[in-house]
């Protein structure tokens, strides 16, 4: 899995407003890149124009664009599904011309793992996937030991809040070792609310990595012997 880090604004109405990290500042924090930009309730706009505006803020090399909020409200799963699809349908083939995926936050009406499951088992496009908030499934009483293995291969990437990591100690453990358990190869982001030093983002990183116990081992230094004095 790769770690990246992302800003929680993101892209605003398919807008190309700068990003605070590029991929070298990224690195320098230790984490393997920068989020892919994402877009909120983006709903009945020019899709083609946000793809093409991830890519640009992406200098070209967005293989994601990620939306939040494809079925707002709180009617009946029924009719959250069935907009997803309108809406989603149509932005999966756009986004698939321009070679990208469209990665769906659990929000609004689909915030659960089996709604989302099932919202994207009904338009089931290879261009479509899941960019996982613990925190929203959470909120709703569902747990990563749900959340993870129902979706399985549908998700794409995961989200950590940076504000969160101490307190969701217990749970980001649980998500981490889910997901290593689904063979997950996706990205976990650390979302951070505005704007951050390296030094705090890398001190998170490190947290991330050791509540999920992916910190690489270091040898222990080999014991010296005492000298026995035969005299």
């Amino acid at each position: 899995m790769r770690f990246l880090i992302g800003d929680a604004a993101g892209l605003q109405a398919g807008s190309t407003s700068a990003p605070q990290w590029n991929d070298a500042e990224a690195r320098a924090a230790g984490f393997d890149g920068v989020d892919v930009p994402s877009v909120s309730e983006y709903l009945d706009g020019n899709w083609q124009a946000l793809f093409q505006a991830g890519s640009a803020a992406r200098n070209g090399k967005a293989n994601a664009v990620q939306t939040w909020n494809l079925a707002p409200g709180r009617g009946s799963l029924g009719a959250a599904v069935e907009r997803f699809v309108k809406f989603a349908g149509a932005a999966a083939d756009l986004a698939q011309e321009e070679g990208v995926s469209l990665l769906v936050e659990n929000r609004g009406r689909l915030r659960l793992g089996h709604e989302l499951w099932v919202a994207m088992e009904s338009l089931n496009h290879r261009a479509i996937a899941c960019a996982w908030d613990y925190v929203s499934a959470m909120e709703l009483g569902e747990s990563p030991f749900v959340s993870v293995p129902t979706l399985n291969s549908r998700i794409r990437s995961v989200i950590i809040h940076a504000s969160r990591v101490d307190s969701d100690r217990q749970v980001i453990a649980s998500l981490l070792h889910r997901l290593r358990g689904i063979g997950f190869a996706g990205d976990v982001v650390a979302r951070f609310d505005g704007v951050v030093t390296p030094d705090r983002a890398a001190e998170v990183l490190k947290q991330i990595k050791s509540i999920g116990g992916l910190e690489p081992k270091t040898a222990k230094p080999a014991e010296k012997k005492k000298a026995v004095d035969k005299t």
